[in-house]
């Protein structure tokens, strides 16, 4: 089968990980997939076909390019469909759904799936867009997904986007959970003096580090150290402020990094996020069978139960981490216990 399609270049973090995993799964299966952006993915396979949007890649966030990018790619993306015979596009977000409505129509099969996996417009809500960007990407929405086949990787993302649409409403929507795949090479050593914890993600305020810093300050168990894996726009401000509040010795910053050699360090894994779509995170800690904190929002109380989902204060996260460090086995084993159905 001949597939189109498309996102404007590969960048860091759990969107671009799975949209990728799926392209090679595509693949694998002796599929032929088109593509257009304006940077090669980083995948090297024979029959996956890039082609470039002609545009300067350092443009690339203004928004001028927004405005180019949704005028010209949706003709783009026709003419790619007629050219290669393409038989079916699909995409990773209904914005991309929006710019493929021609490439739908022009395919073989006239079928278009959408894999789900953020709520968009909450989150441009909690940046603070400007509210003529949140209106026409709430448009956009809900055009890329009117009588098109929804996948989600959550039940709070269908929920959001069907409130949202009651008019524009999808052909169909299910649920394709990500998979938790159990990865353990070694236990973990829980009777050592000195803990890792860590926090995984771009460093942005969605993903809310800096409470993290906060919630250092009060700790009475001085034998955890924070590792900040990622990288973002708020990578800087997180720095400055470690450095201001004398946490620098216990909280570290490491950038960006492959996890794959990190896991086997990490005792307790802490996502405060403001917002998630799936949290690949807590669902990699799971499959490594490390204890998670996490914030008390709709995606992570579909993964987790109960006390290990907290509201944002400060106190509360202090507490439980410093219960996790007076005895890291015994709060591993009753997170296990509580969360042994997921």
């Amino acid at each position: 089968m001949h597939l189109l399609t498309c996102y404007y270049k590969p960048k860091p973090g759990g969107f671009c990980k799975r949209y990728f995993q799926a392209i090679n799964a595509l693949l694998s299966r002796g599929h032929t997939v088109h593509y257009l952006a304006l940077e090669k993915f980083p995948i090297d396979h024979p029959n996956c076909h890039f082609h470039r949007f002609p545009w300067p890649q350092k443009l690339s966030e203004t928004l001028l390019f927004w405005g180019v990018w949704h005028c010209l790619a949706p003709v783009y993306l026709a003419l790619l469909c007629i050219k290669y015979k393409i038989e079916r596009p699909f995409c990773f977000s209904p914005t991309y759904g929006y710019l493929l409505i021609l490439a739908k129509f022009l395919s073989k099969d006239k079928i278009l799936p959408i894999f789900l996996r953020a709520d968009t417009i909450h989150t441009h809500k909690i940046n603070k867009k400007p509210y003529p960007i949140i209106f026409i990407d709430t448009l956009i929405e809900g055009l890329g997904i009117y009588k098109n086949h929804i996948y989600s990787v959550s039940n709070s993302c269908i929920e959001a986007l069907l409130t949202r649409h009651p008019l524009l409403k999808p052909k169909s929507s299910s649920l394709l959970r990500n998979n938790i795949s159990t990865r353990i090479t070694q236990k973990p050593d829980r009777h050592k003096k000195s803990l890792h914890a860590a926090c995984i993600g771009i460093v942005e305020p969605l993903k809310n580090q800096n409470f993290l810093i906060e919630c250092w300050q009060l700790l009475n168990q001085k034998n955890i150290t924070l590792h900040i894996f990622g990288e973002g726009p708020s990578l800087t401000d997180i720095q400055q402020l470690i450095n201001s509040t004398n946490t620098n010795k216990r909280i570290i910053c490491h950038g960006w990094q492959d996890m794959t050699g990190h896991w086997k360090n990490i005792d307790l894994v802490l996502t405060p996020s403001l917002v998630e779509g799936a949290p690949n995170v807590v669902l990699e800690a799971l499959g490594y069978k490390i204890p998670i904190l996490a914030s008390d929002i709709p995606a992570h109380k579909e993964i987790l139960e109960g006390e290990y989902l907290l509201h944002f204060s400060p106190e509360s996260w202090a507490e439980k981490i410093d219960n996790f460090a007076q005895n890291p086995q015994k709060f591993t084993d009753l997170f296990f216990e509580n969360n042994k159905q997921t």
